[in-house]
């Protein structure tokens, strides 16, 4: 995969967490599947969990360009993968 895909790639991950509850499976560093509901839409982010600027496009912009950060609903806590890792992506709940 060519960095230009990984980006779009990217962008189109991000964008679908924006948009409300997705149901994540992706492959950790260890080689473990990871099966997790996470988010990136504020409406399903408790508001001591918000990162601190309450701007969720400039945090998740700041990683590097094949990682993704999004928020655990499961675990509540932040977790990150390679997008390139991912394996399936479905929104499950759209927020307001």
């Amino acid at each position: 995969m060519t960095p230009t895909e990984t980006k779009k790639n990217k962008n189109e991950v991000l964008e679908a967490l924006r948009i409300g509850l997705c149901k994540l499976i992706y492959e950790k560093l260890n080689g473990d599947i990871r099966i997790a509901e996470g988010t990136l839409h504020v409406d399903f982010i408790p508001t001591d969990c918000l990162p601190k600027s309450n701007d969720l496009n400039k945090s998740t912009s700041l990683s590097p360009t094949d990682l993704v950060t999004y928020f655990d609903t499961g675990v509540c806590g932040w977790r990150t993968f390679y997008v390139d890792h991912l394996q399936h992506l479905h929104i499950m709940v759209r927020g307001n």
